[in-house]
């Protein structure tokens, strides 16, 4: 079905997971009647399951996994797996980087603290010292 967006130009309609229900009926099928494959261009995808190109989703082993199982793993070729040759040494130290920025308190915290009860707030950070 077709619908008018403007100047004479027509699109289709699409549906996004808000759009579509899926529920029980009084009738049961059988699995290996079902076909849940899909097309993207000349490619046929036997599981309708597409993983994000962002580094923290999809990794080049999780791709091969997904392709494996018949979906489609999306790599991020401006992130850390095309950037570096040792990708999973790196990822260990940015999330220790990561840790360590959020074990201390931004400086607005800091600040708010110290302001509503100056002594309180010097004797915590003694004590985390």
């Amino acid at each position: 079905m077709d619908v008018e967006i403007g100047l004479g130009k027509k699109a289709r309609q699409a549906y996004g997971f808000d759009d579509i229900a899926i529920v029980p009926s009084r009738r049961t099928r059988d699995p290996d009647d079902v076909d849940i494959g899909w097309k993207l261009g000349d490619h046929l995808l036997e599981l309708p399951l597409l993983g994000s190109a962002m580094d923290g989703v999809v990794s080049p082993g999780s791709a091969i996994a997904l392709g494996r199982m018949g979906g489609l793993g999306v790599l991020n070729l401006e992130g850390i797996f095309t950037r570096y040759s040792d990708a999973d040494k790196q990822l260990v130290v940015f999330s220790a980087q990561h840790h360590n920025l959020l074990r201390s308190a931004p400086l607005h915290i800091i600040s708010a603290e110290y302001s509503a009860n100056p002594s309180k707030a010097r004797s915590q950070s003694q004590q985390t010292v």
